[in-house]
């Protein structure tokens, strides 16, 4: 298990050609971004994405402190096998820099890739709005990627959203926080949810929330 090769493509491409077909994909990476963004997969057809969410460096002043990549990654762990040898993709947010998509075996605690579809917001000083799902959908996992600029002085930012009658999850997370996805348990969501954000310092430039499901 691991690694056995990688193709880049930059951030403003639409695919990326691997060097034979049916290779198995088994981590996506990012290097020379500037501002968070994430990466868009097609899964099961044009109407089912899965998200990757990248965050960048920031200067480190007394104010804030970078939001990173989970530690003991120097790429997101997933995987699939491709049937010819295009991987189709979009990228959003990252305004510069190259993706590194690594093909071998999958690590251990990768996700297979429909683990991670998703439906992704922007926000800038807080909410991120209304997301919308199929139905009969459950959530399985919310992450989010906080803005970076050199006059961030966002500390904390948290979400608010409604599951029930009477029921309701709040997610906090700090600007030193690693980059990953926390588990939701299946709860059951309505095709419109809106989520309400807070900042506590202030927020100025992109980031984005993500909520991942399953059917």
């Amino acid at each position: 298990m691991g690694i056995a090769g990688s193709v880049t493509s930059a951030v403003s491409s639409t695919s990326v050609s691997l060097p034979t077909n049916k290779l198995t994909v088994v981590g996506i990476g990012v290097y020379g971004h500037t501002v968070a963004g994430y990466l868009s997969l097609p899964v099961a057809g044009p109407t089912k994405t899965a998200i990757v969410l990248f965050s960048a460096p920031v200067a480190v002043t007394t104010l804030k402190v970078p939001s990173v990549q989970p530690i003991a990654h120097n790429c997101i762990h997933l995987h699939f096998t491709t049937i010819g040898n295009l991987i189709n993709y979009t990228g959003t947010g990252l305004t510069s820099g190259t993706f590194i998509f690594y093909f071998g075996s999958p690590f251990p605690d990768s996700l297979p890739i429909e683990r991670l579809a998703a439906v992704v917001a922007s926000f800038t000083t807080g909410n991120p709005g209304t997301f919308t799902f199929p139905s009969d959908t459950v959530l399985t996992g919310i992450s989010t990627v906080l803005g970076t600029d050199t006059a961030e002085t966002l500390l904390q930012y948290r979400v608010n959203f409604n599951t029930s009658a009477g029921r309701s999850i709040t997610i906090s997370w700090s600007m030193n926080d690693p980059l990953e996805i926390t588990s939701l348990d299946n709860v059951p969501v309505a095709q419109s949810l809106t989520l309400t954000g807070t900042t506590t310092g202030t927020h100025i430039a992109t980031g984005y929330v993500a909520l991942y499901y399953q059917l």
